[in-house]
């Protein structure tokens, strides 16, 4: 029996390592494409949706001399004028419905309550949700990628993605006179 390998087995060695190099790619940032590897195995952690709002740098004050109010123990809040009745409120609510179910509540929104179509829905709706999107990622995602590396590029989000540096333009064209402290005109046409 011969063992030495045959011309078309090495043409497909060949290939699969060809292939194999070809979808490690390149991961220095000079292609903007993502390798064939990494489209297979998904391995980006998805969009950020805070690239959409300018990271411009802190800017220092004119003057430091500026003395800012200090906080006094016992003092009122400033920004809530109302928050310790806020507060008490929410308990004294919370224990009289404790008791009675719809103790907190007026006539007239109870029978708005009973009229709203929501009551009659089941609880565990997002265990349902779930399950239903659980089902149609198995029903579509049965590709060749997830056979061979066990995950599929399937993505049903897909539609819903944004992209960041469109919807930043989309944003600032929306409001034209909208006023952006310390925002460089200039960053905004750069290309780079």
């Amino acid at each position: 029996m011969n063992t030495a390998p045959t011309p078309w087995m090495r043409l497909s060695c060949a290939v699969a390592l060809v292939a194999a190099l070809a979808a490690c790619g390149n991961r220095d940032g000079a292609s903007a494409e993502r390798s064939i590897l990494e489209r297979a195995t998904l391995q980006d952690g998805g969009p950020d949706e805070f690239q959409v709002i300018p990271r411009a740098p802190l800017i220092i004050p004119p003057s430091l001399s500026a003395t800012l109010p200090l906080p006094q123990a016992g003092a009122p809040s400033r920004i809530d004028r109302n928050s310790d009745d806020a507060v008490r409120e929410i308990f004294v609510r919370a224990a009289s419905t404790a008791e009675e179910p719809n103790a907190g509540t007026s006539p007239g929104e109870q029978i708005f309550l009973a009229m709203l179509p929501s009551a009659s829905q089941t609880a565990n709706i997002r265990a349902l949700v779930t399950a239903d999107d659980d089902a149609i990622v198995r029903e579509e995602a049965q590709t060749l990628t997830q056979v061979l590396f066990g995950r599929s590029i399937f993505n049903p989000y897909a539609a819903q993605i944004l992209n960041p540096p469109f919807e930043l333009f989309r944003l600032r064209d929306s409001y034209p006179n909208a006023i952006t402290p310390s925002f460089d005109p200039e960053l905004a046409t750069n290309d780079e």
